[in-house]
């Protein structure tokens, strides 16, 4: 009779010990630490790239409406389709069918009465759009009637009540036809004032006169390569909750755009403004602060227009011929101030290269 010989197999696994299980670990925990930083820096590039591809989108749309209004570029509010008389809405809405949303543009339309067209309106800016959103704006990102974009509004007369507030500026003047700052220091709106401040601004808002600018002007002037249409900000309201009534309607300046404010033109410190733009690179450091790139992120919405942004290091802006560039937030100030400017050269703004931004 065989003996039943029972063999001990030292290859079979006995399983890990405490060490190796501690080794393991640790490896995991440092391929992770490895790891972490390339998908964040992943996810940051990708950020930035979605928040440039919609500000360009922007530009496009923008230019495109241009080609079919005679060259003008949108106004900063103006009459919606079957809104009653004196009832504006955003530039946003003139550019929806140009961003492959006829479809918002014909809901309003469809609706049977004015007050359901504003009603319409107020719904339509209540939604989230993510070509509006800047997935690097936390106060914007997938928040209805969100906006991570500002127009270009120029230079307008909002001012601080001083230097020596501890609470957020109150610049007053929410909106701005053209004659909002005395510009020939004669006491009086006229229309050199207007004439000036045009040149430092594309977006405006209505005037008696009928003045709207266009893709012409820009390109006579400054040039279109160097003139900024929008800007990243999160420094605007809720589209929805704009205007003096807070429901959408009769948006102003502020509830729209970027710009730079009067003090950072340096004439709250000087008695008698000038109609030479240079102004704005000679302005005192303490003022620029509030208006250079990144000085704000989004505590004053719909007072401080600002450009801004989530990114590290200065925002993305699309110009008047479609290209997007970011400028880093140490520009030098007179290269700022003069990328607001559609026409600044021909008012004392020196030439700017296209390698100081």
């Amino acid at each position: 009779m065989r003996r039943a010989i029972i063999r001990t197999d030292e290859s079979v696994h006995k399983g890990l010990t405490l060490t190796e299980v501690i080794i393991i670990i640790l490896v995991l925990i440092l391929l992770m630490s490895l790891c972490l930083p390339a998908v964040r820096s992943t996810c940051v590039v990708h950020h930035r790239l979605q928040c440039a591809n919609n500000i360009r989108a922007l530009g496009i749309a923008t230019i495109n409406y241009a080609s079919s209004q005679a060259g003008s570029v949108p106004l900063v509010s103006q009459p919606a389709p079957g809104m009653a008389s004196g009832n504006n809405a955003s530039w946003l809405l003139q550019l929806f069918s140009y961003l492959d949303r006829a479809d918002v543009i014909e809901y309003i339309t469809q609706q049977q009465t004015a007050k359901s067209a504003e009603s319409a309106v107020h719904e339509v800016l209540k939604g989230s759009y993510r070509f509006l959103e800047c997935p690097s704006d936390p106060n914007r990102f997938k928040q209805p009637g969100g906006i991570s974009y500002g127009a270009n509004i120029g230079y307008g007369a909002w001012r601080g009540t001083s230097l020596g507030v501890t609470t957020a500026y109150d610049f007053g003047v929410k909106d701005h036809s053209a004659a909002s700052i005395d510009w020939n220091g004669n006491h009086k709106l006229d229309a050199l004032d207007k004439d000036v401040a045009r040149a430092t601004g594309v977006f405006w808002s209505a005037d008696e006169d009928g003045f709207r600018m266009t893709m012409d002007d820009i390109m006579n002037g400054d040039g279109t390569g160097q003139t900024i249409l929008f800007a990243e900000t999160m420094n605007l309201p809720l589209m929805h909750l704009t205007g003096s009534a807070k429901n959408g309607l009769n948006p102003q300046a502020l509830d729209a755009g970027i710009g730079l404010g009067y003090e950072a033109l340096g004439l709250k410190t000087t008695p008698k403004p000038s109609l030479h733009l240079d102004r704005a690179a000679k302005a005192a450091p303490e003022y620029k602060k509030y208006f250079a790139p990144n000085t704000n992120h989004g505590t004053a919405a719909g007072k401080w227009p600002a450009a801004s942004s989530g990114h590290v290091g200065g925002v993305n802006v699309v110009y008047a011929d479609g290209h997007v560039g970011f400028v880093n937030t140490d520009v030098a100030w007179s290269v700022w101030a003069s990328l607001h400017t559609p026409d600044g050269m021909r008012r004392g703004e020196a030439k700017i290269s296209e390698s100081a931004f």
